[in-house]
């Protein structure tokens, strides 16, 4: 992980992140933020369409898609100034990349306190499985197996290719296209790890606790959960909205526990990424 100008590397408990340096939050929040959050979307809309960012291009056409979190993984070079200032200034990409890291250690803490072989993990609103994929990667044990939900398919088959170059075996990693809800149709087996990462904050209160008491419903005992919780700690809730039409359902950390409490879980152990964006949480049936 390469340290830029604008940010600095962050070590705690065994993971590497991203951080903003001091100057770059300052001018995130006290002229970035009210910038564009402000500026007329119109304005906005004829600036964007002057990019070759394929981010912003991306998030123009489905903000919040698999593609978008593609582009903020692979953090690749930027392609022009309105590129380099997105990607400087966006918390987004950075806490997505973040998101990943911490996803990718809960789901090897979850993996280790089973010693069952073979493990199955659910992973449900999975899009390509990068997530489960750089956990498996990690992990090289092959009687560790992976089915993954979407609703859409078209993120399928990078998925694959995610495993293929992670030299995981055929088979280790299913792809499976469905309905969240209906998450008891597609499984053939009893899941030891359920992960539900980047799909209930598009979901109302209603769905998520329907989706919690599934997951507690098709885990054996000692079954674990890994979710996500997201904060508008990214600044940027009224410029996603008006400019990308894109509403996220937020919740702390503690709503999303007194959820899972409500449907049978303990031993909640939630930890959260540097710009406090996001928080992940593992937990036990």
């Amino acid at each position: 992980m390469k340290e830029n100008k604008h940010s600095v590397n962050v070590h705690k408990d065994g993971v590497d992140f991203e951080s903003p340096k001091k100057s770059s939050k300052i001018a995130k929040k006290f002229f970035v933020n009210p910038l564009i959050n402000y500026l007329p979307k119109r304005f906005l809309l004829w600036l964007f369409s002057k990019t070759k960012s394929p981010l912003l291009k991306e998030c123009l056409v489905k903000a919040g898609s698999w593609k978008t979190m593609r582009i903020s993984y692979e953090n690749r070079p930027h392609v022009d100034l309105m590129d380099k200032f997105f990607l400087t200034f966006g918390s987004f990409p950075m806490a997505l990349r973040n998101r990943k890291r911490l996803v990718a250690k809960k789901l090897t803490a979850c993996i280790a306190a089973h010693e069952e072989r073979p493990l199955h993990i659910m992973g449900v609103g999975a899009g390509s499985g990068s997530n489960t994929i750089e956990a498996l990667k990690t992990l090289k044990d092959e009687k560790i197996y992976a089915k993954l939900l979407d609703l859409a398919s078209d993120a399928f088959e990078y998925g694959k290719s995610l495993a293929k170059e992670a030299g995981l075996p055929d088979g280790q990693v299913t792809f499976i296209q469905g309905n969240a809800l209906e998450l008891e149709k597609h499984l053939d087996f009893t899941p030891h790890i359920v992960k539900l990462v980047g799909i209930i904050e598009y979901l109302t209160d209603e769905q998520v606790q329907e989706l919690f008491d599934l997951a507690y419903r098709v885990l054996p005992e000692k079954g674990s959960v890994v979710v996500n919780a997201i904060s508008n700690k990214h600044g940027n809730d009224r410029f996603v909205r008006r400019v990308f039409n894109l509403h996220l359902n937020y919740r702390t950390p503690q709503k999303i526990i007194g959820m899972l409490t409500q449907s049978g879980f303990s031993n909640f152990l939630p930890e959260r990424e540097p710009l406090k964006v996001y928080h992940v949480i593992s937990c036990q049936k």
